[in-house]
Formats: structure tokens, sequence, C-alpha cells
């Protein structure tokens, strides 16, 4: 079982398991059951620009979304609005008092996760703030320079286009380059109007078991990264949207329906793009190759399988000692590592090193991933075989918020991980 770490706000959930089928009906508290196409559409046309507006101005707008039962955004009963904008971090999540040392040793791993990048930030000296900025402003103007054609660098130059996204694309380029790089720009332009039809047929089907996917999605939508700024405010856009994109998922394909994993993806994917894009470039990951994300979150959970046979087999290779340690405590990586996999290191990881991981798998698949797990693993070696089983546990989960970005991903890059090597051990698995 994982807790998100805002114990006012989120029960414990467990991602491993829960799947929209087994869910128990609960009443949806937004109905769009008389949504006409034309509201449809203009809901789709909302996106996180609005947000991102309200993140600059300091003001968190009251909207109604259901003057029928008179459902109204609202703040945390704890904190005025006021002094939750003054403790954004740069990915819009909100942070506690960077000097309360007694509340950080109480936090839990998640909660000093999302407090990591601003307590860095915080601790910076400006001659390492200035440098930081400066590396910054130099990559932004690399990246303007190639914004004329992305297309065009990503196929003339790939060598250097894949260098430069390992280096990080620069926040303010990802809503344009991420719809790109996974080739889920070419389709949403193929289909203009799709994504409205589906979500019309979300608000207007009368499928019973439809039905019971999307009371369990409405359930959930508020348990999805409760400390962001998009997603804080009860029936706020950013609940709405991300309850839209799943819905409108959960129409298209019924097999997977709804699983609880999926939501941390599309509230990361809403962070920097608009609804309709992020819907899209969900469904690239879910049906497409090199992801294939839907057989992680179909019954059974298949793909997570895959993936951790595959971890597992690697562990064995990179790191043999920590591999055999592990077995003989009886820790196999389901116990550890499947929210790293099924969220993509989204739901418990620092967002400066999550974005990251993201620009990468966006554009090459999950060997990004499989190299950050396991450069994981090799970075806390000693500490890991020092302890037994309880502890080695508890260890696992207080590893994200000590995780600095750059000297992770540089040390994945390093790791000899390849293609063939992943498609020999996807072989022996089929096997078994």
């Amino acid at each position: 079982t994982l807790s998100n770490g805002d114990s006012n706000s989120n029960p414990d959930i467990n991602l491993s398991l829960r799947h929209s089928h087994t869910a128990t009906k609960v009443r949806s508290s937004v109905n769009y059951s008389h949504s006409t196409e034309a509201e449809v559409g203009s809901s789709v046309s909302q996106n996180t620009d609005l947000i991102s507006e309200e993140i600059a101005t300091g003001t968190q707008k009251k909207t109604t979304f259901s003057e029928e039962k008179g459902l109204k955004s609202e703040s945390d009963e704890n904190q005025s609005d006021d002094e939750s904008y003054s403790r954004l971090d740069r990915y819009g999540f909100l942070t506690g008092d960077n000097s309360n040392t007694a509340r950080h040793a109480s936090m839990s791993a998640v909660s000093l996760a999302r407090n990591r990048q601003s307590l860095s930030t915080a601790h910076e000296t400006d001659r390492h703030r200035m440098r930081r900025i400066r590396l910054e402003n130099l990559r932004v103007e690399k990246w303007l320079k190639m914004s004329k054609d992305f297309k065009y660098e990503m196929t003339s130059r790939p060598t250097r286009f894949k260098r430069r996204i390992r280096k990080g694309i620069p926040d303010s380029f990802r809503q344009k380059v991420w719809p790109i790089v996974c080739g889920a720009k070419n389709e949403q332009e193929a289909n203009p109007n799709f994504y409205k039809s589906l979500l019309y047929k979300a608000c207007t089907s009368s499928d019973p078991a439809l039905e019971k996917v999307h009371e369990s999605i409405y359930r959930d939508v508020g348990r999805t990264f409760p400390r962001h700024v998009i997603f804080k405010h009860k029936l706020g856009l950013g609940q709405k949207s991300l309850a839209n994109v799943l819905r409108a998922y959960s129409v298209l394909d019924t097999e997977v329906g709804y699983c609880q994993g999926m939501g941390f993806v599309v509230g990361l994917l809403l962070g920097y793009l608009r609804e309709e894009d992020t819907f899209w470039i969900l469904k690239t990951l879910m049906l497409n190759p090199p992801w294939d994300l839907a057989q992680l979150y179909k019954p059974g959970m298949p793909g997570s399988q895959l993936l951790l046979f595959q971890f597992e087999c690697l562990l064995k290779h990179f790191v043999p000692d920590v591999a055999s340690h592990l077995e003989k405590e009886n820790i196999v990586p389901s116990m550890y590592a499947t929210q790293w996999f099924i969220t993509v290191f989204a739901y418990n990881f620092p967002f400066d090193i999550v974005v990251r991981i993201w620009d990468v798998f966006l554009y090459e698949g999950w060997k990004i991933v499989f190299r950050v797990a396991i450069t994981i693993i090799k970075e806390h070696r000693k500490e890991i075989l020092a302890r037994d089983f309880e502890k080695i546990l508890e260890y696992f989960r207080g590893i994200p918020p000590t995780l600095e970005a750059e000297s992770l991903l540089t040390q994945s890059f390093k790791l000899k991980l390849k293609t063939a090597q992943l498609k020999s051990i996807e072989k022996k698995f089929e096997l078994q």
C-alpha cells in the first residue's frame, strides 16, 4: 500500500492492485449526464493556461462547475490561498516552511520528495544560483534555435537532438516538444474532433459498466497530486481536466477502462499541456510501442509483470551482490519498485527528476526507466547490503527525497544497457 504523503486529504492507495472494475460504487460529485456536445466542446477548450495565469497573479479563481449541485472549488481548510501561493515551487507544488526542520523530520517520503526541489533551491548560494540560471538560459537559447523545425532536428540531426533531450528540455518548451517527440501531435492533427467525440460519449453514456468506471475516476481525482496547485482545489479546473482525459480514454479502451496509476501519468502531463494534448499523448503511450502502457493497466497487469522481471534480471547482471542479498531477505522488486514503473517515477519522486526522466522516456522509451532504477540501487548499494528485510523496505521508501537530478541522470546514461538485452529477457519471460 502506498501513501501519497498528504495525510490530511489522501487515504492510502494501492497502485499495484486496485483496478476500476473492482471499485465500489459511489455517487459522482460532478454530473455530466445532461451535457450537450457543444458544452463538451467548450469544456475541452479550457486548459492549464488559465491555471498558469492564476499562479502568476497569485489568485485562485472560485469557479462554479455545477450550478445544479452548487459545487465550488475550495481552499485547503488549514491555509489561505495567499499562504499557498507564496510557497509554490517551480513545478507548482505547495511546499512547507523550509526552516522548519522538526516538521521535515516528521514528513513522509513522498512529502519530502515534493519539498526537496524547493529546499535545494532555498539553500543555493548566490554563486550556484547564478550558474544554474546561466546554464538554463543557454539551454533555452539552443532550443529556441531548434524550435523553427523540431521535426527536422529529429530526423536530420538525431545525435545532437538526442543529446539535448538527455540534458533536459527547458520547462518553457515541454508543451511544444513532448507531443512531437512521441508522435502524438501527428495523430492529433489527423483527427481534430476525436477527443471531443469521446468526451461527449463519456458524458452522455448510460452504460452501467462505464458509469462505474467514471465513479472510480471521480473518487480518485482528489488523490492525484493533492499538493499541486492545479489539482489542489476540489472540482477546480485541474481536477475537471484530469477527470475528462481519464473518462475519454475509458470510452476508447474498454479493456483497460481506468486504473489508478493512470491518474499520475495524466496529472504530470496536465502540468505542462492542454487537456486535449494530454489525451493524445496518453493515447499514444497507452497503445503504441515502445511504451505500450496499456499492458501495465489491464486486469492482471501483464506489462507490469514483464517490466519487473526484466528489472530483476538486470539487477542480477549489474548489481549481483545486492540482487543476492535481496533474494536472501525474500524481497522481490514488486515490493519496492512497482510504483516506479506503473507511474514512470511520477508518484513519489522529486519533480525535477521526474520531468527529466519523462523528457527521455517520451523520446526513447523504457530504457531510461531501467537505467534510473538500476542506478538508484547501485548508488545505495552499501546501505542496502547493511540492512535486513524490514529496514531495507523502510530504506527504499526514504530514497527518493535524497536524489539529485543531475547526478542521477548522468550516472544513469553511463549504464551500458542495450535494447537487444531487454528483448532477450522478454523472450525468457515469455517462455516461462
